[in-house]
């Protein structure tokens, strides 16, 4: 199970709760950080997934850390893209293993492609669920740097249902005036325009848990470079 920690940055500005979780096996190569750890820990219980796809041999042995996202203010606060929250980020994701992926969902999606994107030195891979590309006129999509030298390895998702459009998200009103599927579908196509490698996955279904559970196993196949074939069909 998941041992509880306090992380902090060097400049004091965040204080968060995490989890780390460890591998079951030894000499794991790779480092996941989850934001929102307390959809992926609480409703998606992802801590004994990882745990099965490892000792089935489905993905290879992997620590994880889980960083609280505090509440649905802080959420709509740190998740916007922004520098000093992937400062926060980048001085926990510490360790010896080589291979570092961020995972996120929704808002906190967003900001995994962020930091992946702003530090592929340090997470050459990430996990987007739904992510929320349509964020500020879809800034995210218009300042997304060339690959190969800074080429990401993303795994971007998105329900075929999620059209919802020129509505305001509590507790802010954080305001949304284009759907999550264009705005995603299009940041993957700037993504591979841009020359990093994408895997873009569009489900049946709307914006919910149950297909971000339901494609987490060949989703982390993917991004562990498990895969013989990285050209995985969604």
């Amino acid at each position: 199970m998941p041992s509880l920690a306090t992380i902090r940055d060097q400049a004091g500005g965040y204080e968060r709760k995490a989890w780390r979780l460890t591998s079951p096996l030894p000499n794991p190569n790779h480092f996941c950080v989850f934001l929102d750890a307390e959809f992926y820990l609480d409703r998606i219980d992802v801590a004994p997934l990882l745990v099965q796809l490892q000792e089935d041999g489905t993905i290879p042995p992997v620590n994880c850390l889980f960083i609280s996202h505090q509440d649905a203010t802080a959420r709509q606060h740190d998740f916007l893209c922004r520098d000093d929250y992937a400062q926060f980020v980048l001085q926990n994701a510490i360790g010896p293993e080589p291979n570092k992926v961020i995972c996120g969902l929704s808002l906190s999606a967003l900001a995994a492609c962020h930091i992946a994107l702003s530090h592929p030195q340090v997470f050459l891979s990430a996990l987007c669920q739904s992510p929320s590309c349509w964020w500020n006129d879809e800034w995210l999509t218009k300042h997304i740097p060339k690959g190969p030298a800074t080429a990401n390895r993303i795994w971007i998702s998105v329900g075929d249902q999620e059209t919802e459009a020129g509505v305001s998200h509590p507790p802010t009103g954080l305001r949304q005036e284009i759907s999550q599927l264009d705005s995603v579908q299009r940041c993957a196509e700037a993504l591979n325009q841009h020359g990093h490698l994408v895997n873009l996955h569009v489900f049946a279904g709307g914006h919910a848990l149950e297909p971000w559970m339901a494609e987490l196993p060949l989703a982390f196949r993917w991004l562990t470079h498990f895969a013989s074939d990285t050209s995985i069909e969604s």
